[in-house]
Protein backbone atom coordinates (compact mmCIF):
# COMPACT_ATOMS: atom_id res chain seq x y z
CA UNK A 1 0.00 0.00 0.00
CA UNK A 2 1.33 3.41 -0.91
CA UNK A 3 1.51 5.99 1.86
CA UNK A 4 -0.90 8.21 -0.10
CA UNK A 5 -3.64 5.56 0.14
CA UNK A 6 -6.02 5.86 3.07
CA UNK A 7 -7.93 3.00 4.62
CA UNK A 8 -11.67 3.27 5.17
CA UNK A 9 -13.55 0.91 7.49
CA UNK A 10 -17.32 0.61 7.14
CA UNK A 11 -19.90 -1.68 8.66
CA UNK A 12 -20.66 -4.77 6.55
CA UNK A 13 -24.21 -4.82 5.23
CA UNK A 14 -26.31 -7.37 3.33
CA UNK A 15 -25.10 -6.07 -0.05
CA UNK A 16 -21.52 -6.97 0.98
CA UNK A 17 -22.25 -10.70 0.74
CA UNK A 18 -20.31 -11.18 -2.55
CA UNK A 19 -17.19 -9.69 -0.97
CA UNK A 20 -17.66 -11.72 2.22
CA UNK A 21 -17.84 -14.85 0.03
CA UNK A 22 -14.48 -13.88 -1.45
CA UNK A 23 -13.03 -13.23 2.01
CA UNK A 24 -14.41 -16.51 3.36
CA UNK A 25 -12.39 -18.30 0.69
CA UNK A 26 -9.33 -16.16 1.48
CA UNK A 27 -9.69 -17.06 5.17
CA UNK A 28 -9.08 -20.76 4.46
CA UNK A 29 -5.55 -21.54 5.59
CA UNK A 30 -3.49 -23.49 3.09
CA UNK A 31 -0.10 -24.63 4.44
CA UNK A 32 2.91 -23.79 2.27
CA UNK A 33 3.36 -26.33 -0.50
CA UNK A 34 -0.25 -27.53 -0.46
CA UNK A 35 -2.65 -26.88 -3.33
CA UNK A 36 -5.39 -24.35 -2.72
CA UNK A 37 -8.84 -25.94 -3.11
CA UNK A 38 -11.39 -24.80 -5.68
CA UNK A 39 -13.42 -21.76 -4.62
CA UNK A 40 -16.50 -23.99 -4.54
CA UNK A 41 -15.19 -25.35 -1.22
CA UNK A 42 -17.00 -22.55 0.56
CA UNK A 43 -20.29 -24.23 -0.41
CA UNK A 44 -19.40 -27.02 2.04
CA UNK A 45 -22.00 -26.82 4.85
CA UNK A 46 -19.19 -26.63 7.43
CA UNK A 47 -17.93 -23.43 5.77
CA UNK A 48 -20.90 -21.67 4.13
CA UNK A 49 -22.62 -21.33 7.52
CA UNK A 50 -20.32 -18.37 8.23
CA UNK A 51 -22.07 -16.24 5.58
CA UNK A 52 -25.36 -18.05 4.81
CA UNK A 53 -28.28 -15.58 4.96
CA UNK A 54 -25.95 -12.67 5.74
CA UNK A 55 -26.92 -10.32 7.45
CA UNK A 56 -28.86 -11.74 10.38
CA UNK A 57 -29.72 -9.36 13.25
CA UNK A 58 -26.98 -10.92 15.41
CA UNK A 59 -24.30 -10.65 12.67
CA UNK A 60 -21.58 -8.01 12.98
CA UNK A 61 -18.92 -7.14 10.48
CA UNK A 62 -16.78 -4.55 8.79
CA UNK A 63 -15.05 -4.05 5.47
CA UNK A 64 -11.71 -2.31 4.87
CA UNK A 65 -11.26 -0.41 1.62
CA UNK A 66 -8.46 1.52 -0.04
CA UNK A 67 -9.53 4.20 -2.51
CA UNK A 68 -12.95 2.56 -2.88
CA UNK A 69 -11.68 -0.99 -3.37
CA UNK A 70 -12.54 -3.54 -0.68
CA UNK A 71 -9.40 -5.27 0.59
CA UNK A 72 -10.38 -7.06 3.81
CA UNK A 73 -13.20 -7.99 6.14
CA UNK A 74 -13.81 -9.14 9.68
CA UNK A 75 -17.17 -10.47 10.72
CA UNK A 76 -18.79 -12.58 13.39
CA UNK A 77 -21.74 -14.84 13.65
CA UNK A 78 -23.58 -16.68 16.40
CA UNK A 79 -23.75 -20.41 15.80
CA UNK A 80 -25.36 -23.12 17.88
CA UNK A 81 -24.50 -26.52 19.37
CA UNK A 82 -26.54 -28.32 16.68
CA UNK A 83 -24.52 -26.66 13.90
CA UNK A 84 -21.30 -25.41 15.54
CA UNK A 85 -18.43 -23.68 13.80
CA UNK A 86 -14.78 -24.63 14.04
CA UNK A 87 -14.27 -22.13 16.88
CA UNK A 88 -17.63 -22.64 18.55
CA UNK A 89 -17.62 -21.99 22.29
CA UNK A 90 -21.22 -21.22 23.33
CA UNK A 91 -24.47 -20.05 21.73
CA UNK A 92 -24.06 -16.50 23.10
CA UNK A 93 -20.44 -16.07 21.93
CA UNK A 94 -20.01 -15.08 18.28
CA UNK A 95 -17.28 -16.64 16.17
CA UNK A 96 -14.81 -14.59 14.13
CA UNK A 97 -14.01 -14.86 10.44
CA UNK A 98 -11.55 -12.51 8.83
CA UNK A 99 -9.26 -12.09 5.88
CA UNK A 100 -7.20 -9.39 4.20
CA UNK A 101 -6.07 -9.69 0.59
CA UNK A 102 -2.49 -10.97 0.54
CA UNK A 103 -0.96 -7.80 -0.92
CA UNK A 104 -2.37 -5.77 2.00
CA UNK A 105 -1.37 -8.05 4.89
CA UNK A 106 1.08 -7.02 7.63
CA UNK A 107 0.13 -3.34 7.25
CA UNK A 108 -2.16 -2.92 10.27
CA UNK A 109 -5.41 -3.44 8.36
CA UNK A 110 -6.34 -6.57 10.31
CA UNK A 111 -5.88 -4.65 13.54
CA UNK A 112 -8.16 -1.85 12.31
CA UNK A 113 -10.78 -4.39 11.27
CA UNK A 114 -10.66 -6.18 14.63
CA UNK A 115 -10.88 -2.95 16.62
CA UNK A 116 -13.95 -1.93 14.63
CA UNK A 117 -15.55 -5.35 15.04
CA UNK A 118 -14.82 -5.36 18.78
CA UNK A 119 -16.68 -2.03 19.07
CA UNK A 120 -19.68 -3.39 17.17
CA UNK A 121 -19.81 -6.48 19.35
CA UNK A 122 -19.50 -4.48 22.57
CA UNK A 123 -22.37 -2.22 21.46
CA UNK A 124 -24.55 -5.33 21.07
CA UNK A 125 -23.55 -6.59 24.52
CA UNK A 126 -21.54 -9.64 23.51
CA UNK A 127 -19.11 -10.67 26.27
CA UNK A 128 -16.55 -12.52 24.15
CA UNK A 129 -15.49 -13.44 20.63
CA UNK A 130 -14.09 -16.85 19.66
CA UNK A 131 -12.12 -18.19 16.71
CA UNK A 132 -10.38 -21.23 15.37
CA UNK A 133 -6.96 -20.97 13.75
CA UNK A 134 -4.68 -23.64 12.32
CA UNK A 135 -1.67 -24.08 14.60
CA UNK A 136 0.67 -23.57 11.61
CA UNK A 137 -0.91 -20.27 10.57
CA UNK A 138 1.18 -17.12 11.12
CA UNK A 139 -2.06 -15.44 12.19
CA UNK A 140 -1.77 -17.16 15.60
CA UNK A 141 0.72 -14.48 16.68
CA UNK A 142 -1.54 -11.72 15.35
CA UNK A 143 -4.48 -13.03 17.37
CA UNK A 144 -2.37 -13.28 20.52
CA UNK A 145 -1.17 -9.67 20.03
CA UNK A 146 -4.81 -8.67 19.52
CA UNK A 147 -5.79 -9.93 22.97
CA UNK A 148 -7.04 -13.44 22.18
CA UNK A 149 -6.07 -16.18 24.59
CA UNK A 150 -5.80 -19.91 24.05
CA UNK A 151 -8.92 -21.74 25.17
CA UNK A 152 -8.39 -25.19 23.64
CA UNK A 153 -5.68 -27.01 21.70
CA UNK A 154 -6.96 -29.52 19.19
CA UNK A 155 -5.08 -31.82 16.84
CA UNK A 156 -4.54 -29.18 14.12
CA UNK A 157 -6.00 -25.94 15.43
CA UNK A 158 -6.37 -23.67 18.40
CA UNK A 159 -9.65 -22.32 19.72
CA UNK A 160 -9.04 -18.83 21.05
CA UNK A 161 -11.22 -16.33 22.86
CA UNK A 162 -11.17 -12.58 23.37
CA UNK A 163 -12.86 -10.90 26.34
CA UNK A 164 -14.57 -7.88 24.82
CA UNK A 165 -14.44 -5.90 28.06
CA UNK A 166 -10.66 -5.68 27.56
CA UNK A 167 -9.69 -2.50 25.76
CA UNK A 168 -6.34 -2.82 24.01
Amino acid sequence: MRSSESITIVQAESQDLPFLRKMLYEAIFIPPGEVKPEESIIEDPRIIKYILDWKLPSDCGCIASVEGTAIGAAWSRLLNPQNPGYGYVAPHIPELCMAVLSEYRAQGIGTLLLENLFQQLRSKGYPQLSLSVDQRNRAVDFYLRSGFTLLETREMDFVMIHDLDLIL
